[in-house]
Protein backbone atom coordinates (compact mmCIF):
# COMPACT_ATOMS: atom_id res chain seq x y z
CA UNK A 1 0.00 0.00 0.00
CA UNK A 2 1.41 3.15 -1.30
CA UNK A 3 1.65 5.96 1.70
CA UNK A 4 2.25 9.91 0.31
CA UNK A 5 5.83 10.83 1.96
CA UNK A 6 4.59 13.32 4.80
CA UNK A 7 1.93 10.20 6.39
CA UNK A 8 5.37 7.54 5.89
CA UNK A 9 7.55 10.06 7.55
CA UNK A 10 5.14 10.51 10.40
CA UNK A 11 4.94 6.50 10.87
CA UNK A 12 8.18 6.49 10.95
CA UNK A 13 9.12 9.03 13.37
CA UNK A 14 6.33 7.70 16.27
CA UNK A 15 7.89 3.99 15.40
CA UNK A 16 11.45 3.96 14.61
CA UNK A 17 11.91 0.19 16.09
CA UNK A 18 8.50 -0.99 14.73
CA UNK A 19 9.17 -1.29 11.30
CA UNK A 20 5.51 -3.18 10.89
CA UNK A 21 4.15 -0.31 12.20
CA UNK A 22 5.45 2.18 9.36
CA UNK A 23 2.32 1.24 7.03
CA UNK A 24 -1.27 1.42 8.29
CA UNK A 25 -2.14 -1.84 5.92
CA UNK A 26 0.34 -3.92 8.16
CA UNK A 27 -0.96 -2.26 11.39
CA UNK A 28 -4.53 -3.11 10.94
CA UNK A 29 -3.72 -6.74 9.54
CA UNK A 30 -5.29 -5.85 6.13
CA UNK A 31 -2.89 -6.13 3.54
CA UNK A 32 -3.47 -3.73 0.38
CA UNK A 33 -2.50 -5.61 -3.20
CA UNK A 34 1.02 -4.12 -4.50
CA UNK A 35 0.83 -2.03 -7.46
CA UNK A 36 3.65 -3.78 -9.40
CA UNK A 37 4.11 -2.79 -12.91
CA UNK A 38 0.68 -1.71 -13.90
CA UNK A 39 -1.78 0.60 -14.00
CA UNK A 40 -1.00 4.28 -14.23
CA UNK A 41 2.88 3.48 -14.37
CA UNK A 42 2.23 1.31 -16.92
CA UNK A 43 -0.12 3.67 -18.97
CA UNK A 44 2.02 6.44 -18.84
CA UNK A 45 5.31 4.55 -19.82
CA UNK A 46 3.04 3.19 -23.09
CA UNK A 47 1.90 6.58 -23.57
CA UNK A 48 5.38 8.20 -23.77
CA UNK A 49 6.66 5.13 -25.47
CA UNK A 50 3.87 5.22 -28.10
CA UNK A 51 4.54 9.22 -28.36
CA UNK A 52 8.39 8.51 -29.37
CA UNK A 53 7.87 6.05 -31.95
CA UNK A 54 4.52 7.57 -33.90
CA UNK A 55 6.43 9.28 -36.81
CA UNK A 56 8.24 6.02 -37.38
CA UNK A 57 4.80 4.71 -38.21
CA UNK A 58 5.26 7.66 -41.35
CA UNK A 59 8.75 6.77 -42.02
CA UNK A 60 8.92 3.13 -42.19
CA UNK A 61 8.50 1.30 -45.70
CA UNK A 62 5.74 -1.26 -44.64
CA UNK A 63 6.68 -3.64 -47.41
CA UNK A 64 7.90 -6.66 -47.36
CA UNK A 65 11.47 -7.66 -47.89
CA UNK A 66 12.69 -4.96 -45.34
CA UNK A 67 16.19 -4.47 -44.87
CA UNK A 68 18.18 -4.44 -41.71
CA UNK A 69 17.44 -0.38 -41.12
CA UNK A 70 13.50 -0.70 -41.63
CA UNK A 71 13.21 -4.02 -39.79
CA UNK A 72 15.09 -1.99 -36.53
CA UNK A 73 12.97 1.02 -37.37
CA UNK A 74 9.78 -1.35 -37.06
CA UNK A 75 10.47 -2.93 -33.93
CA UNK A 76 9.99 0.33 -31.95
CA UNK A 77 6.36 0.93 -32.61
CA UNK A 78 5.58 -2.60 -32.84
CA UNK A 79 6.72 -2.86 -29.27
CA UNK A 80 4.46 -0.04 -28.38
CA UNK A 81 1.50 -2.30 -29.79
CA UNK A 82 2.60 -5.10 -27.64
CA UNK A 83 2.31 -2.30 -24.55
CA UNK A 84 -0.58 -1.18 -25.46
CA UNK A 85 -2.50 -4.71 -25.33
CA UNK A 86 -0.52 -5.70 -22.10
CA UNK A 87 -2.07 -2.25 -20.61
CA UNK A 88 -5.40 -3.18 -21.75
CA UNK A 89 -5.35 -6.25 -20.16
CA UNK A 90 -3.63 -4.89 -17.04
CA UNK A 91 -7.06 -2.41 -17.06
CA UNK A 92 -9.31 -4.62 -17.51
CA UNK A 93 -8.17 -7.38 -14.97
CA UNK A 94 -8.33 -4.37 -12.32
CA UNK A 95 -11.47 -3.62 -13.25
CA UNK A 96 -12.87 -7.32 -12.97
CA UNK A 97 -11.13 -8.29 -9.58
CA UNK A 98 -10.23 -4.64 -8.25
CA UNK A 99 -7.72 -4.55 -5.36
CA UNK A 100 -7.63 -7.74 -3.19
CA UNK A 101 -7.02 -7.82 0.29
CA UNK A 102 -4.73 -9.88 2.65
CA UNK A 103 -5.88 -10.75 6.18
CA UNK A 104 -3.17 -11.44 8.60
CA UNK A 105 -4.00 -13.30 11.56
CA UNK A 106 -1.02 -11.28 13.54
CA UNK A 107 1.22 -9.00 12.64
CA UNK A 108 4.46 -8.30 12.70
CA UNK A 109 4.65 -12.14 11.55
CA UNK A 110 7.60 -13.35 13.14
CA UNK A 111 10.46 -15.55 11.40
CA UNK A 112 10.23 -19.04 12.91
CA UNK A 113 6.38 -18.85 13.07
CA UNK A 114 3.65 -20.18 10.99
CA UNK A 115 1.71 -17.34 9.07
CA UNK A 116 -1.71 -17.67 8.80
CA UNK A 117 -4.23 -15.40 6.82
CA UNK A 118 -7.35 -15.37 4.20
CA UNK A 119 -7.25 -13.65 0.73
CA UNK A 120 -10.27 -11.74 0.35
CA UNK A 121 -10.78 -12.34 -4.10
CA UNK A 122 -13.61 -10.64 -6.00
CA UNK A 123 -14.69 -13.71 -7.46
CA UNK A 124 -18.32 -15.16 -7.76
CA UNK A 125 -16.85 -18.83 -7.46
CA UNK A 126 -13.89 -20.70 -6.65
CA UNK A 127 -11.86 -22.07 -9.74
CA UNK A 128 -11.93 -25.55 -10.38
CA UNK A 129 -8.31 -25.73 -10.35
CA UNK A 130 -7.85 -23.92 -6.94
CA UNK A 131 -5.60 -20.92 -5.97
CA UNK A 132 -1.72 -21.24 -6.32
CA UNK A 133 -0.26 -19.03 -3.21
CA UNK A 134 3.70 -18.49 -3.17
CA UNK A 135 5.38 -17.02 -0.61
CA UNK A 136 8.59 -15.58 -1.20
CA UNK A 137 11.57 -13.86 0.52
CA UNK A 138 13.31 -11.58 -2.15
CA UNK A 139 16.68 -9.31 -1.77
CA UNK A 140 15.66 -6.38 -4.03
CA UNK A 141 18.66 -4.54 -5.21
CA UNK A 142 19.05 -0.85 -6.79
CA UNK A 143 22.31 -0.06 -8.52
CA UNK A 144 23.54 2.53 -10.58
CA UNK A 145 21.81 6.19 -11.08
CA UNK A 146 19.72 8.70 -12.76
CA UNK A 147 19.03 6.59 -16.39
CA UNK A 148 21.37 3.99 -15.29
CA UNK A 149 19.36 2.96 -12.30
CA UNK A 150 18.41 -0.70 -12.64
CA UNK A 151 16.39 -2.96 -10.01
CA UNK A 152 17.10 -6.56 -9.26
CA UNK A 153 15.02 -9.26 -7.98
CA UNK A 154 16.91 -12.57 -6.25
CA UNK A 155 14.92 -15.10 -4.37
CA UNK A 156 16.20 -16.32 -0.93
CA UNK A 157 13.55 -18.46 -0.22
CA UNK A 158 10.24 -19.65 -1.44
CA UNK A 159 7.51 -21.93 -0.63
CA UNK A 160 4.35 -22.52 -2.53
CA UNK A 161 1.06 -24.46 -2.60
CA UNK A 162 -2.47 -24.69 -3.93
CA UNK A 163 -5.55 -24.42 -1.79
CA UNK A 164 -8.19 -26.29 -3.88
CA UNK A 165 -10.52 -26.67 0.09
CA UNK A 166 -11.93 -24.45 2.48
CA UNK A 167 -12.38 -21.52 -0.02
CA UNK A 168 -15.54 -19.72 1.41
CA UNK A 169 -18.00 -17.39 0.02
CA UNK A 170 -17.79 -13.80 1.11
CA UNK A 171 -20.27 -10.16 0.67
CA UNK A 172 -17.42 -9.11 -1.75
CA UNK A 173 -16.11 -12.49 -3.22
CA UNK A 174 -14.22 -15.01 -1.77
CA UNK A 175 -12.06 -16.21 1.13
CA UNK A 176 -9.01 -17.98 0.71
CA UNK A 177 -7.49 -19.49 3.55
CA UNK A 178 -3.54 -20.25 3.52
CA UNK A 179 -0.78 -21.06 6.17
CA UNK A 180 2.34 -21.30 5.68
CA UNK A 181 5.80 -22.24 8.05
CA UNK A 182 8.34 -19.35 8.17
CA UNK A 183 11.52 -21.18 8.67
CA UNK A 184 13.70 -19.30 11.67
CA UNK A 185 16.87 -18.91 9.58
CA UNK A 186 14.95 -16.88 6.86
CA UNK A 187 15.98 -12.95 6.54
CA UNK A 188 13.45 -10.58 8.02
CA UNK A 189 12.12 -7.87 6.18
CA UNK A 190 15.08 -5.18 6.04
CA UNK A 191 14.46 -1.41 4.40
CA UNK A 192 17.95 0.11 6.43
CA UNK A 193 19.60 0.48 3.25
CA UNK A 194 17.24 1.75 0.34
CA UNK A 195 19.51 0.41 -2.40
CA UNK A 196 19.55 -3.43 -0.63
CA UNK A 197 16.27 -4.03 1.14
CA UNK A 198 15.01 -7.63 1.75
CA UNK A 199 11.09 -8.25 1.34
CA UNK A 200 8.57 -10.70 1.70
CA UNK A 201 5.62 -10.64 -1.32
CA UNK A 202 2.64 -13.36 -1.46
CA UNK A 203 2.11 -13.94 -5.24
CA UNK A 204 -1.86 -15.43 -5.62
CA UNK A 205 -2.89 -16.29 -9.19
CA UNK A 206 -6.03 -18.54 -10.15
CA UNK A 207 -6.86 -20.29 -14.11
CA UNK A 208 -10.36 -18.43 -14.34
CA UNK A 209 -12.18 -18.52 -17.99
CA UNK A 210 -11.69 -15.10 -19.40
CA UNK A 211 -8.80 -13.02 -17.51
CA UNK A 212 -6.94 -15.31 -15.21
CA UNK A 213 -6.69 -13.80 -11.26
CA UNK A 214 -3.40 -12.30 -10.21
CA UNK A 215 -2.33 -10.63 -7.27
CA UNK A 216 1.07 -9.95 -4.85
CA UNK A 217 1.23 -8.55 -1.20
CA UNK A 218 4.29 -7.53 0.67
CA UNK A 219 3.71 -8.48 4.04
CA UNK A 220 4.99 -7.65 7.29
CA UNK A 221 8.21 -10.88 8.30
CA UNK A 222 10.16 -9.57 10.93
CA UNK A 223 12.68 -11.42 13.68
CA UNK A 224 10.75 -10.06 17.12
CA UNK A 225 10.87 -11.62 20.20
CA UNK A 226 8.07 -13.96 19.24
CA UNK A 227 10.86 -16.06 17.10
CA UNK A 228 11.43 -19.67 17.76
CA UNK A 229 13.50 -22.26 16.10
CA UNK A 230 11.13 -24.70 16.76
CA UNK A 231 9.90 -25.36 13.19
CA UNK A 232 10.27 -28.68 11.65
CA UNK A 233 13.07 -28.74 9.10
CA UNK A 234 10.95 -31.20 7.15
CA UNK A 235 6.96 -32.35 6.43
CA UNK A 236 5.09 -34.73 7.82
CA UNK A 237 5.31 -38.14 7.00
CA UNK A 238 6.12 -39.22 3.27
CA UNK A 239 3.08 -41.95 3.46
CA UNK A 240 0.07 -39.15 2.10
CA UNK A 241 2.46 -37.66 -0.35
CA UNK A 242 0.27 -36.83 -3.59
CA UNK A 243 3.48 -35.73 -5.58
CA UNK A 244 2.94 -33.20 -8.76
CA UNK A 245 2.22 -34.57 -12.37
CA UNK A 246 5.73 -34.38 -13.34
CA UNK A 247 7.23 -36.73 -10.58
CA UNK A 248 5.96 -40.42 -10.81
CA UNK A 249 6.95 -42.69 -8.53
CA UNK A 250 7.52 -46.50 -8.73
CA UNK A 251 8.98 -49.47 -6.73
CA UNK A 252 12.72 -48.98 -6.59
CA UNK A 253 12.78 -45.53 -9.14
CA UNK A 254 11.93 -41.73 -9.30
CA UNK A 255 10.83 -40.24 -12.48
CA UNK A 256 11.06 -36.48 -12.32
CA UNK A 257 9.82 -34.86 -15.66
CA UNK A 258 9.80 -31.09 -16.53
CA UNK A 259 7.80 -28.65 -14.04
CA UNK A 260 7.65 -26.17 -16.98
CA UNK A 261 4.85 -24.72 -18.54
CA UNK A 262 3.40 -23.55 -21.89
CA UNK A 263 3.57 -19.75 -20.71
CA UNK A 264 7.18 -20.72 -19.99
CA UNK A 265 7.65 -22.16 -23.63
CA UNK A 266 5.92 -18.77 -24.91
CA UNK A 267 8.25 -16.47 -22.83
CA UNK A 268 11.24 -18.40 -23.98
CA UNK A 269 10.38 -18.12 -28.07
CA UNK A 270 9.99 -14.17 -27.50
CA UNK A 271 13.00 -13.99 -25.47
CA UNK A 272 15.17 -15.80 -28.44
CA UNK A 273 13.29 -14.25 -30.98
CA UNK A 274 14.23 -10.80 -29.83
CA UNK A 275 17.61 -11.23 -28.87
CA UNK A 276 18.76 -13.23 -31.93
CA UNK A 277 16.75 -10.79 -34.31
CA UNK A 278 19.16 -8.42 -32.25
CA UNK A 279 22.24 -9.97 -33.37
CA UNK A 280 21.23 -10.21 -36.99
CA UNK A 281 20.49 -6.77 -36.98
CA UNK A 282 24.29 -6.36 -35.51
CA UNK A 283 25.41 -8.56 -37.94
CA UNK A 284 23.69 -6.25 -40.81
CA UNK A 285 25.18 -2.94 -39.53
CA UNK A 286 28.83 -4.34 -39.00
CA UNK A 287 29.13 -5.49 -35.70
CA UNK A 288 32.66 -6.73 -34.53
CA UNK A 289 32.78 -10.39 -34.69
CA UNK A 290 33.93 -10.31 -31.03
CA UNK A 291 30.60 -8.76 -29.88
CA UNK A 292 28.42 -11.56 -31.96
CA UNK A 293 29.92 -14.11 -30.36
CA UNK A 294 29.78 -13.37 -27.01
CA UNK A 295 26.35 -12.47 -26.96
CA UNK A 296 25.77 -15.57 -29.09
CA UNK A 297 27.65 -17.42 -26.35
CA UNK A 298 25.46 -15.58 -23.89
CA UNK A 299 22.20 -16.74 -25.25
CA UNK A 300 23.53 -19.99 -25.89
CA UNK A 301 23.97 -20.41 -22.08
CA UNK A 302 20.07 -19.83 -21.97
CA UNK A 303 19.43 -21.93 -24.94
CA UNK A 304 20.64 -25.11 -22.53
CA UNK A 305 18.72 -23.74 -19.46
CA UNK A 306 15.55 -23.34 -21.51
CA UNK A 307 16.10 -26.78 -23.02
CA UNK A 308 17.20 -28.88 -20.09
CA UNK A 309 13.88 -27.18 -18.33
CA UNK A 310 11.71 -27.82 -20.64
CA UNK A 311 12.19 -31.08 -22.00
CA UNK A 312 14.97 -32.74 -19.05
CA UNK A 313 14.09 -35.70 -16.94
CA UNK A 314 15.50 -37.14 -14.03
CA UNK A 315 15.52 -40.94 -13.56
CA UNK A 316 16.51 -42.13 -9.74
CA UNK A 317 17.07 -45.82 -8.69
CA UNK A 318 17.79 -45.98 -5.11
CA UNK A 319 18.62 -49.05 -3.09
CA UNK A 320 20.44 -49.73 -0.15
CA UNK A 321 23.59 -50.09 -2.50
CA UNK A 322 23.50 -47.32 -4.13
CA UNK A 323 21.68 -43.78 -5.71
CA UNK A 324 21.74 -43.95 -9.26
CA UNK A 325 21.12 -40.74 -11.35
CA UNK A 326 20.60 -39.96 -15.27
CA UNK A 327 19.55 -37.07 -17.17
CA UNK A 328 18.24 -37.44 -20.58
CA UNK A 329 16.48 -34.74 -23.09
CA UNK A 330 13.93 -36.91 -25.21
CA UNK A 331 15.49 -40.16 -24.50
CA UNK A 332 19.42 -38.90 -25.16
CA UNK A 333 21.56 -37.93 -21.85
CA UNK A 334 24.48 -38.26 -20.41
CA UNK A 335 25.81 -41.25 -18.76
CA UNK A 336 24.46 -42.46 -15.19
CA UNK A 337 25.86 -41.35 -12.15
CA UNK A 338 26.17 -43.25 -9.06
CA UNK A 339 26.28 -42.36 -5.40
CA UNK A 340 27.25 -45.45 -2.87
CA UNK A 341 24.78 -45.17 -0.18
CA UNK A 342 27.48 -45.69 2.34
CA UNK A 343 29.06 -42.22 0.82
CA UNK A 344 26.12 -40.34 1.81
CA UNK A 345 24.97 -38.52 4.78
CA UNK A 346 21.19 -36.99 4.01
CA UNK A 347 19.64 -35.62 1.15
CA UNK A 348 18.48 -32.03 1.93
CA UNK A 349 15.88 -29.70 -0.59
CA UNK A 350 17.70 -26.51 -1.53
CA UNK A 351 16.69 -23.51 -4.04
CA UNK A 352 18.01 -23.98 -6.98
CA UNK A 353 17.61 -22.09 -10.07
CA UNK A 354 15.39 -17.91 -10.37
CA UNK A 355 14.08 -17.70 -13.28
CA UNK A 356 12.11 -14.75 -13.13
CA UNK A 357 9.49 -13.85 -10.54
CA UNK A 358 9.39 -17.88 -9.75
CA UNK A 359 12.38 -20.10 -8.07
CA UNK A 360 12.66 -24.18 -8.81
CA UNK A 361 13.60 -25.96 -6.00
CA UNK A 362 16.41 -28.91 -5.99
CA UNK A 363 17.61 -31.73 -3.93
CA UNK A 364 21.19 -32.04 -3.29
CA UNK A 365 23.34 -35.01 -1.40
CA UNK A 366 25.50 -34.05 1.52
CA UNK A 367 28.82 -36.55 1.42
CA UNK A 368 30.79 -37.82 4.28
CA UNK A 369 34.12 -35.89 3.52
CA UNK A 370 31.60 -32.59 3.33
CA UNK A 371 31.44 -32.16 -0.42
CA UNK A 372 28.08 -31.74 -2.14
CA UNK A 373 26.07 -33.82 -4.89
CA UNK A 374 23.40 -32.65 -7.12
CA UNK A 375 20.52 -35.03 -7.25
CA UNK A 376 17.57 -33.23 -8.93
CA UNK A 377 16.90 -30.01 -10.14
CA UNK A 378 13.91 -27.58 -11.47
CA UNK A 379 11.40 -29.45 -8.65
CA UNK A 380 8.15 -26.74 -9.03
CA UNK A 381 7.17 -26.77 -5.00
CA UNK A 382 9.57 -26.80 -2.05
CA UNK A 383 7.10 -29.40 -0.68
CA UNK A 384 7.65 -31.86 -3.71
CA UNK A 385 11.36 -31.00 -3.44
CA UNK A 386 11.30 -32.21 0.63
CA UNK A 387 9.21 -35.03 0.23
CA UNK A 388 11.64 -36.48 -2.50
CA UNK A 389 14.68 -36.03 0.00
CA UNK A 390 12.34 -37.53 2.11
CA UNK A 391 11.89 -41.02 -0.19
CA UNK A 392 14.75 -41.21 -1.28
CA UNK A 393 16.32 -41.25 2.17
CA UNK A 394 14.14 -44.17 3.06
CA UNK A 395 14.84 -45.92 -0.18
CA UNK A 396 19.01 -45.44 1.20
CA UNK A 397 18.35 -46.50 4.34
CA UNK A 398 20.51 -43.22 5.28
Amino acid sequence: MALNWGEAARLRAQHPDEPWLWRRDWAERAVRESSEFGGWCLWGFTVIWNLFCLPLWFIVRWEWPMDAKMILAASFPMAGIGLLFLAIYQALRRARYGISLCRLERSPIPVGSTLRGELEVRLHEPPPAGFTLRLACIRRTVTGSGKNRSTHERILWQDEQTVTHGVMPSPNGVRVPFRFDVPFDCEPCDFANPSDTVLWRLHASADVPGIDYEGAFELPVFRTADSRDELPSTPHSGASWQPSREIRLESNRIVVGSPGRIADAIGYLIFFTIWYGALYLFREFGAPKWVLVLFGAFAGIFVLVAIDLLLGRTTLTADRNALTIRRTWLGLGLPRRTLPAPDIVRLEETLGVSIGNRAYHAVRAILRDGRTRGVVRFIGTRRDAQRLAERLSQMLGV
